[in-house]
């Protein structure tokens, strides 16, 4: 299915300042609760990804499926890009029950390097610009982004302390209640990487990074079930003034 079904019947925003733009339900949408959490997940599809690509993609449809069935599963708006060389929004904000498992079999490719910190940026800026139109009609809101990565930053033209920024704004501007980050690196052997991507995590302020050693099926569906209960438990916290507590991989 193309991306272009994938957004039918979202609305087009632009990010002030800024040189990209994302896509969302319009705000008002009678589907829509009071109360929502934004969930936005990047996934790394640099040419290196090529191997696992089939498992990545599995993963997608199992945090879907898993969250479908979350006693908060009115409450929960998703948002999915891929990033390689550039980012490419599948699609934009919208609620939990628009979409469909099977929409994400074959929306993953692999080509290109990891401008990591740009697609960072990006999952960070739409969040920040969607929930601060959410919370101008009222809504109340939390966030979670999601980075899925096999490696180091190369060609992004951001930094670290971009993001960082972006991280601060949302919850120091009142546009979320609350906000959880989290980088995770798949299929990570060598402990350079691993380090840069520590750099990156202590740099940019994100909540938690988890580095596992492969990409297998098994260890995708792990990182799955834990993205989902994450997930949950930080739309289960909103209303409470504070983000959840972080949960053990």
């Amino acid at each position: 299915m193309s991306n272009e079904n994938l957004s039918q019947g979202l609305q087009s925003f632009q990010v002030p300042g800024g040189n990209f733009g994302f896509t969302g339900m319009q705000i008002g949408d009678p589907t829509m609760a009071m109360e929502q959490t934004l969930y936005s997940l990047a996934v790394d599809e640099s040419g290196s990804t090529l191997p696992f690509r089939t498992q990545m993609s599995g993963c997608t449809q199992e945090i879907i499926k898993s969250l479908r069935h979350s006693p908060r599963a009115d409450n929960l708006m998703f948002r999915l890009t891929h990033f390689g060389t550039g980012i490419r929004e599948i699609h934009g904000f919208k609620t939990l029950q628009k979409c469909n498992v099977g929409d994400y079999a074959n929306v993953f490719s692999s080509a290109g390097h990891t401008e990591l910190y740009d697609a960072t940026l990006d999952i960070s800026e739409a969040t920040r610009i969607y929930a601060e139109k959410l919370a101008n009609e009222r809504y109340m809101s939390n966030g979670v982004l999601v980075v899925l990565t096999d490696g180091c930053d190369y060609g992004s033209i951001h930094t670290p302390k971009d993001v960082q920024q972006s991280f601060e704004q949302m919850v120091q501007g009142e546009m979320l209640e609350s906000l959880m980050t989290i980088l995770i690196g798949v299929n990570i052997e060598d402990n350079h990487v691993k380090n840069e991507l520590e750099k990156f995590k202590d740099k940019a302020g994100f909540t938690q990074f988890i580095a596992v050693k492969d990409a297998s099926e098994k260890t995708m569906a792990k990182i799955a079930d834990f993205i989902s209960r994450s997930v949950s438990s930080q739309s289960q916290s909103l209303g409470s003034g504070g983000a959840s507590q972080s949960l053990t991989f």
